[in-house]
């Protein structure tokens, strides 16, 4: 059973965050997101600085795509360029250089549902901007996983975070205007799209979907039957009847090439409650974690906001980073004989 830590954390300083990382979560090793530094630091932000081709800047209500250069735009290059430098140097410096490294990007339609174009409507709602981004979007992968690895010489993981994409995916995506209507993207097309990105790093890339996303998963089978592609399923501890049975049916079809995202990291005194509520979750879904392999536990818990991180502090985010890279030991210890 292991572990995958990922997602946004509160604060301005990426080099003190990832000290705090590498002391704490060395074996999940991750490239976090610091939304407090300003919207090019953002989730959805900083894609333009990954994508080769997508310059974005200022809109109306979030970000406007279009063909100039623009200040948003060099500013979130140098971000990420700063980081990467960071990242090379911490790892470096702290001897961590072995094992995965899981970096978070926000996925394709998530992109597509909160940058506009520059007549006011989303990306998502003009087929030429959706099949330029699935095409970067996997050349972008690909150019990532290869930089990682030679900046740090760990194992990229790659997480294709739609968790944002909620609206878009469930047609409920707001237009320009009151009479706009946004159509959910194609079932099969879509998958299809998100299997192509895997390709560009079979295997370690995971998409990561949007809570009340079974269909999507379903949707997902080719993908998870070549290997192409890896599911994180939002998963609660306390589930009911009807999830639970619908998780233990994705699980018998599809296991290994499902993951669970669910919050794991929770204060000292939780930690044994928690673990014991997992474990009994497994069993009754036929999962062993005794299996390396299955499942790799996405923290949801650590995904902060520039708005959510009022009394978060650098000792929180410690016990939290600790509390879930401990997690796997502390399951098996509560395995039920």
């Amino acid at each position: 059973m292991m572990v995958h830590a990922e997602g946004s954390l509160p604060g301005t300083d990426m080099r003190s965050t990832l000290r705090i990382i590498a002391g704490e979560a060395a074996s999940a090793f991750f490239l976090p997101v610091l939304p407090a530094r300003g919207l090019p630091a953002s989730s959805v932000g900083r894609m333009t600085a990954f994508l080769p081709d997508m310059v974005w800047g200022y809109g109306v209500r979030t970000f406007v795509c279009g063909p100039q250069e623009t200040g948003f735009h060099r500013a979130a290059r140098s971000l990420l360029e700063q980081d990467l430098d960071l990242l090379e140097e911490i790892v470096e410096t702290t001897g961590i250089g072995s094992g995965p490294l899981t970096v978070v990007v926000a996925g394709p339609v998530a992109c597509l549902s909160h940058v506009e174009l520059s007549n006011g409507h989303w990306m998502l709602t003009d087929a030429g901007a959706v099949r330029d981004m699935m095409e970067q979007y996997s050349e972008m992968v690909a150019q990532l996983t290869r930089d990682l690895s030679r900046r740090t010489g760990r194992d990229p993981w790659i997480v294709m975070d739609e968790s944002d994409a909620g609206p878009a995916l469930g047609g409920t995506l707001s237009g320009a205007h009151q009479w706009d209507y946004i159509p959910v993207p194609d079932q099969q097309i879509l998958p299809a799209q998100w299997s192509a990105v895997g390709e560009a790093a079979t295997g370690r890339v995971v998409v990561r979907l949007p809570h009340e996303s079974a269909q999507w998963v379903r949707q997902c089978a080719p993908a998870l039957r070549a290997g192409t592609l890896r599911v994180a399923l939002p998963v609660s501890l306390q589930p009911s009847t009807a999830q639970r049975d619908e998780m233990g049916e994705l699980f018998d079809q599809w296991g290994r090439g499902l993951e669970c995202m669910m919050p794991l990291a929770v204060p000292l005194r939780e930690r044994r409650r928690q673990a014991h509520r997992l474990a009994v979750l497994l069993r009754d879904v036929a999962v062993a974690p005794q299996e390396s392999s299955l499942p790799i536990f996405h923290d949801s818990a650590l995904c902060y906001s520039a708005q959510n991180t009022h009394g978060v502090s650098q000792h929180s985010i410690q016990e939290r980073l600790g509390s879930f890279v401990e997690m796997p030991e502390l399951v098996l210890d509560e395995w039920p004989q």
